[in-house]
């Protein structure tokens, strides 16, 4: 048994940090005592891990305790060096003890709780925390699983100690997933009416075959599609639909709560994939509506659904958390950002939340969204070689960590020559994964 003393000040946080690193992403089990030091041990037999405590001894979480990255190399970690959030580079290595400078868990901490959210207050213009004001992506590391890395570090720590027990055996996942903010076009000959005059008048001639089919057939009917690439590699695609009405009114239900959307989620659950719940604009701003919506779409479906995302990735940390863990949410898959790729919360695997306002550890957990496709088109605006070079990248990532890859690829992204395009990528690189 593994026995881990911490000092004896904010005891609910540390607590939660050590054992979602020993028990979610080790699976290894560990007593934990607090007592007055200023220094976290880790101990079994005469072995012995000694961590720097620095964050909460500079006062915690507070704006002004936001961290000041440096980057080391040590032996131990699995990469060329690692982002220090806290602490220093300074490393002791003897035949029974390891004493480290770096605040391991506490920077595990920072970046799992997303406390440097609730401190920075600048916001877009839909009141999002923007990608680019992150810390992450300051210190140049956004695109590392720096969560993952950590936790490395700490296994090649324990074992060049001789800890011989057995860690929990993880594996690589992709997780499909695709928000319906429109299950089908209505008014469709109009709209690809539209769509042809726009293609012609800014000479984008490619498009025009793939418009011109859409006279016959849904554009936005990509479900057959999605579930084929999802079923070809062995995994399932999931459906977030939404029951408000986009943006325009938090009291007005979806136009599209209709037996034809009805007949889309019934094909859906028929094929084994899973139906989740897409909270609308106006779901953050209050608890109540939040709750509204989560009945209206409990009540088209016909069963309570108990994973989901919000709707434009908008999050107000930590009080959208709570309105998940209060309606009997299991899993949010928000924590992405919009403007940039890569991982929020430093990992792509779930882990549990916490509240760092009032110290609570949820039944709620988070699996991370780590790429999205409007990132790619809308707020990046990549070509497609760029597109799928990114793909690959994170997809390697998440194979050496063994780490789970949360895409989102939304249903209506496919029009035209481009769309036909991302569709192809689509499939060739999710057909290339092996699932290890």
């Amino acid at each position: 048994m593994l026995t881990i003393t911490i000092p004896s000040n904010n005891v609910e946080a540390r607590r939660y940090v050590i054992q979602t690193v020993f028990k979610n992403f080790l699976g290894l089990d560990c007593s934990i005592k607090d007592e007055s030091s200023n220094t976290t041990i880790i101990r079994w037999d005469d072995k012995s891990i000694i961590f720097k405590d620095v964050f909460w001894n500079a006062g915690g979480i507070s704006i002004s305790n936001l961290p000041n990255v440096v980057y080391s190399r040590n032996v131990f970690v699995s990469e060329e060096d690692i982002p220090i959030l806290y602490g220093d580079s300074s490393l002791n290595v003897d035949d029974n003890i390891i004493e480290c400078g770096i605040d391991f868990f506490a920077s595990i901490f920072f970046m799992l709780s997303r406390w440097e959210e609730y401190e920075v207050r600048e916001r877009d213009c839909f009141n999002r925390f923007v990608g680019k004001e992150s810390i992450a992506f300051k210190f140049g590391f956004l695109k590392r699983p720096v969560v993952n890395e950590y936790i490395e570090m700490l296994w090649n720590m324990m074992t060049h100690l001789g800890y011989d027990g057995k860690r929990l055996e993880r594996k690589f996942e992709i997780v499909p997933t695709h928000d319906i903010d429109i299950p089908y076009m209505r008014g469709r000959f109009v709209r690809i009416s539209k769509e042809i005059v726009r293609s012609i008048i800014s000479f984008d001639l490619k498009s025009l075959p793939f418009l011109i089919l859409g006279y016959l057939r849904d554009p936005y009917n990509t479900y057959d599609f999605l579930m084929g690439v999802s079923e070809k590699i062995g995994v399932r695609s999931h459906f977030y639909f939404m029951s408000s009405d986009d943006i325009i009114t938090e009291d007005r239900e979806s136009p599209y709560l209709t037996k034809h959307t009805a007949n889309i989620v019934k094909k859906i659950r028929r094929r084994g994939h899973v139906v989740g719940f897409h909270p609308g604009y106006f779901s953050v701003e209050s608890s109540s509506n939040w709750h509204k919506e989560k009945e209206h779409i409990t009540n088209f479906l016909g069963f309570a659904p108990v994973e989901g995302r919000q709707h434009y990735l908008r999050f107000k940390m930590p009080e959208t958390f709570s309105y998940w863990e209060s309606n009997n949410m299991q899993i949010d898959s928000t924590l992405s950002y919009h403007d940039v790729e890569g991982f929020r919360c430093g990992t792509g695997d779930l882990f549990p939340v916490f509240d760092f306002i009032n110290n609570i550890e949820y039944n709620l957990r988070e699996h991370p969204l780590v790429i999205m496709d409007a990132t790619f088109t809308d707020y990046q605006g990549y070509t497609l070689e760029k597109i799928s070079e990114i793909l690959d990248y994170y997809i390697g990532v998440a194979k050496k960590y063994r780490m789970s890859l949360t895409l989102l690829f939304h249903n209506t992204s496919f029009m035209g020559y481009k769309g036909y395009m991302l569709k192809r990528i689509y499939k060739k690189i999710l057909n290339g994964i092996t699932i290890l």
